[in-house]
């Protein structure tokens, strides 16, 4: 094998020569191999006798007999309900406007006095700063004193330059904690003072958040000042929204103004706003302590203009407690139904009238609904009573009765599915093995035993015949095995190709459309023989374990090699550390549900096909883990002063032509793909460079986020396989998974750095992406910056072989480059050749290409 650096532009239309496929041609085809269709004939007839046999089930025995008892027991029930409720007609007095009416105005008084606390302390904070009596020094005691007296959070905040100091109310309902929040003058981010309850510090600098915060562009701050100028007035309520890291609150702001120009001449020069915030979980706690309409009523309020909810006396929280919740989701007592019905009735909730009854989900309810207005704010309140909880007579006799046929239905309906399960669970247990057994999964067939006679010499039956198909399963191929898991999937590519970008997905789409015109002309349009159709039929067979022909498949390719093994290690060593080396390899593709063929002695291959997750992702997991593996193998090695395995994985990835060729007598699993070759290339590639792991385009699309990978070379590909064209690629090392501890802040921080310095060299490679129109102007500056990039690199990695390779290659674009400003496809189309060769011992000028 040797590798040729090329720096020339490719042909677009090199293809492989197709085969003429007229029906002279296929009828001369299928006569040739009449006796390959013959052998695999013999498949069939199995396949057939399964079908004959199988009868499909349709119902489940286990749930036949719940269903049976249970239909019998509530038909019972269901008929002592009838005859308890047969004449039931119970009247509803009016409900108690007395009671109701006073829980409403508590409510109101309440309100009014909380809100009013927050407009007088925001107005007479801002008073205070503006004639200068408050400064900087004294903003941490001065803020403190209304969270003391009314649990009110109080800050400033300006908007040029960006600067705001307050103390916030954090933590959700029940766990509050306060915390000083302040950006001083000159400062992008915030930093916050953790402080307890009493008022004393408990954490200095808590956190420091350097994420730009500018109190101009916040909503908080320019709604105070409009809804302020809006009114005319010197503050404003804002409409209420959920506090960073806290619960859902209101805010109240009042005007700040310049307060040398306002002392000195009168003049209100806007410099910032008081704003005074409060928890909305004060009124839903006194809602719910001290607010009860009737037994099971409550009251919500609602913001006018949108279909939120404010606050109510029951939950009315988000299950994130993150957002916000509409009148109409409310779960608690069925209110967000009830909100619904009374929203369809009237068309909006402002069109509701004072008092109405209305019925929800079987239940009636009495509505009070009015506004509730203070300064800005405008709420509606709804006041709910049940009908039910104001009956004047309750029938105690029905009450009993339904008790008792409750309390008979579900011992009835306990007892019925204890019986079910004894009966059942020995059904259930050999089914769950013969499940395992049928995928030859025999190691997990536990052996069990049955307090019934007739259960117990059935299962020992069944544990002899796990026992004799544990002697044979050795002699089953590992492929067979696998094959036998899978018989269920269908063979199809996967979904997330549609996602690759276009020139990936181009090459993709192009080797599907070749494959699909082979599986086609192998079928032709004319033919009705059985010999000619047996071909297709075993390849869309899904019962068929060990079904013939191929299938189209997208797979990952793993090719190892054992650098120079052969030569470091004498035979005796290589008896000794080959078993090591294939016990690594097989633990892990078991793990990873891949296989592991054997090619030689320094050769492996591991396929891939995943189905739950992409073939992709899992081949470099799978390659990661190898590399760990190796490292733990080669540092035992060293304590025995034996050399280090030198080794490298090459990764590749494309829909492949999968199956078993051959006869009933003799079959090859066979994978036709591109695939096979470039491994072979890459891995051999990643000798020559020193590098462990390298992957092809097609595994690195889509992958980017999940794996630190960095650009090594371009190379050709000529896979020499039907329909399947020639291609240049860029090839990737790949690093290390994506992942950064959570460690030390500092550590954390340079483990990010370092990845992002190796991710930033996928940039040089739009060198040979750029368009045709490009000029050789922009080629020349992303060489330079190409060149700059690995420069970078290299002076932190200085024994870089790939890179140091790179850096050459981009020095020589760039002489060319200087040289002939027309070598802008040759940059483009450079490209590296790896092939084998036959060369003499004396060279000549011919060279023969194998």
């Amino acid at each position: 094998m040797t590798i040729h650096n090329k720096v020339q532009p490719v042909a677009g239309n090199r293809m492989v020569p197709t085969l003429d496929r007229s029906n002279t041609h296929q009828t001369t085809f299928e006569t040739l191999f009449d006796d390959h269709n013959d052998d695999q004939d013999s498949n069939f007839p199995l396949q057939d006798d399964k079908k004959r046999s199988e009868k499909k089930a349709f119902l489940s025995l286990r749930w036949f007999v719940i269903t049976s008892i249970c239909s019998l027991i509530l038909f019972s029930a269901i008929c002592v309900y009838l005859a308890v409720f047969i004449g039931f007609n119970q009247a509803v007095d009016e409900l108690s406007e007395k009671v109701i009416h006073d829980s409403k105005s508590k409510i109101v008084i309440y309100i009014d006095k909380v809100l009013s606390q927050m407009s007088v302390i925001s107005r007479l904070s801002a008073e205070q700063y503006n004639y200068g009596l408050v400064t900087n020094n004294f903003y941490r005691n001065f803020f403190y004193t209304p969270y003391k007296l009314a649990e009110l959070s109080v800050g400033f905040a300006f908007g040029y330059p960006s600067e705001r100091y307050s103390y916030t109310i954090v933590g959700k309902e029940g766990q509050e904690r306060i915390v000083y929040s302040y950006q001083p003058p000159g400062f992008i981010g915030s930093i916050r003072d953790a402080y307890f309850l009493n008022g004393t510090i408990q954490t200095v600098n808590e956190t420091v958040d350097y994420t730009v915060y500018e109190v101009s562009q916040k909503d908080f701050y320019n709604a105070s000042i409009n809804a302020a100028k809006s009114l005319g007035a010197e503050g404003a309520f804002t409409n209420p929204y959920i506090v960073t890291n806290g619960s859902l609150s209101i805010a109240y702001g009042a005007l700040l103004y310049d307060p040398h120009i306002f002392v000195s001449s009168g003049a209100k020069v806007l410099k910032g706003i008081c704003r005074t915030v409060m928890p909305l979980a004060s009124i839903v706690k006194f809602m719910r302590e001290k607010i009860t309409v009737l037994k099971n009523g409550y009251v919500l309020l609602q913001e006018t203009g949108t279909d939120l909810v404010v606050a109510g006396s029951i939950n009315t929280t988000s299950l994130d407690e993150k957002s916000r919740v509409k009148m109409t989701d409310i779960v608690d007592k069925n209110a967000g139904q009830l909100m619904k019905d009374i929203k369809e009735r009237f068309g909006s909730f402002e069109n509701t009238p004072y008092e109405f009854h209305i019925s929800s989900l079987g239940t009636n309810y009495l509505i009070l609904s009015s506004m509730y207005t203070f300064e800005n704010i405008q709420w509606r309140m709804f006041v709910v009573v049940f009908e039910n909880d104001v009956q004047l007579t309750t029938t105690i006799s029905i009450s009993a009765s339904v008790g008792v046929a409750l309390l008979v239905t579900i011992i009835s309906l306990t007892l019925a599915l204890t019986l079910t399960a004894i009966v059942l669970r020995p059904v259930k247990r050999l089914k769950e093995q013969f499940e395992l057994i049928k995928v030859f999964d025999l190691d997990n067939v536990p052996r069990i035993s049955s307090s019934f006679v007739e259960l117990n010499d059935i299962y020992n039956n069944l544990n002899n015949t796990v026992s004799w198909l544990k002697e044979i399963r050795s002699f089953i191929p590992d492929k067979v095995l696998l094959q036998l898991r899978e018989e269920k999937a269908e063979v199809v590519a996967p979904n997330d190709l549609e996602s690759m970008p276009s020139t990936a997905h181009h090459h993709l789409q192009r080797a599907h459309e070749s494959s699909s015109y082979g599986k086609t002309a192998s079928v032709s349009e004319g033919s009705t023989s059985k010999k000619q159709s047996s071909s297709a039929s075993s390849s869309k067979e899904g019962s068929s374990v060990f079904k013939m022909g191929y299938s189209l498949k997208y797979i990952s390719l793993l090719h190892i090699r054992l650098g120079s093994y052969l030569a470091d290690f004498t035979p005796h060593e290589i008896s000794k550390t080959f078993p090591k080396i294939v016990s690594v390899l097989a633990n892990v593709t078991k793990l990873l549900q891949a296989e592991l063929q054997i090619t030689s002695t320094d050769e492996f291959i591991i396929m891939i096909e995943s189905k739950k997750r992409g073939c992709r992702d899992v081949s470099q997991e799978c390659a990661l883990k190898i590399v760990k593996a190796f490292e733990i193998v080669n540092s035992q090695l060293k304590t025995h002063h034996m050399p280090e395995i030198n080794f490298s994985i090459g990764i590749s990835s494309s829909e492949s032509n999968v199956g078993n060729i051959g006869n009933h007598s003799i079959r090859y699993y066979s994978v036709l793909s591109e695939s096979v070759k470039v491994s072979q290339h890459l891995s051999l590639l990643a000798l020559k460079n020193g590098l462990k792991i390298l992957i092809d385009e097609k595994t690195h699309v889509g992958t980017e986020d999940k794996y630190i990978t960095r650009p090594v070379d371009r190379i050709l590909s000529s896979p020499n396989i039907h329909s399947v064209p020639s291609r240049i690629f860029n090839v990737y090392s790949l690093e290390r998974e994506n992942i950064v501890l959570e460690d030390e802040w500092l550590y954390e921080l340079e483990s990010k750095n370092a990845m992002a310095k190796i991710q930033e060299l996928h940039g040089i490679m739009q060198v040979f992406s750029s368009s045709s129109e490009t000029s050789s102007s922009d080629i020349g500056a992303l060489i330079s910056t190409g060149l700059a990039k690995l420069s970078n690199f290299m002076t932190e990695y200085p024994n870089d072989v790939a890179c140091k390779k790179l850096f050459l290659l981009f020095e020589k674009f760039q002489d060319l480059l200087s040289r002939d400003i027309h070598a802008t496809d040759l940059i483009k189309n450079y490209h590296c050749v790896i092939e084998p060769t036959v060369r003499p011992s004396i060279e000549t000028h011919t060279d023969y290409r194998v």
